[in-house]
């Protein structure tokens, strides 16, 4: 079987000047304790360009596929919810 394969990480940037950006990348086949079968995963990293010695990370979050469709789902959801 194959091992895990990462698509292209995606940047995004989350305001106007740059300084905060989410880096999304998809695993596939990714290897998982409790999970007998590799599945794919989605991991979004928060970065800053702040220089304050943790090189740029603020926090990561890796999910199952079907739970980062569930959280975008919501995440839109609310967004809407919101007057421009």
């Amino acid at each position: 079987m194959p091992g895990t394969h990462l698509s292209s990480p995606i940047t995004v940037p989350l305001n106007g000047d740059g300084v905060e950006t989410a880096i999304v990348q998809l695993s596939q086949r990714a290897h998982v304790a409790g999970f007998p079968d590799p599945v794919p995963l989605v991991n979004v990293e928060f970065r800053d360009s702040l220089d304050d010695g943790d090189g740029g990370m603020r926090y990561a979050l890796t999910l199952p596929v079907d739970h980062a469709r569930e959280l975008a789902h919501v995440v839109r959801s609310i967004a809407r919810r919101v007057e421009p």
